[in-house]
């Protein structure tokens, strides 16, 4: 019978990849989050993401 004995490595060295990946793609495309006028967004307690790179502007309700 054989048994196996699971590290934690693999495991780690994946969640780090990914936070590196998503931090790249926020850090590198939305330039921030801020709180968005309730006159702009569609209800009281909107976020509106901005993508400094292409101008674009998101705004989700919150």
């Amino acid at each position: 019978m054989r048994t196996r004995t699971r590290t934690g490595v693999g495991v780690i060295g994946a969640v780090a990849g990914v936070a590196a990946l998503v931090g790249g793609v926020v850090g590198g495309v939305f330039a921030g989050v801020s709180n968005a006028a309730p006159s702009a967004g569609p209800s009281t307690g909107a976020y509106r993401i901005v993508n400094g790179a292409g101008g674009l502007c998101l705004t989700v309700p919150g």
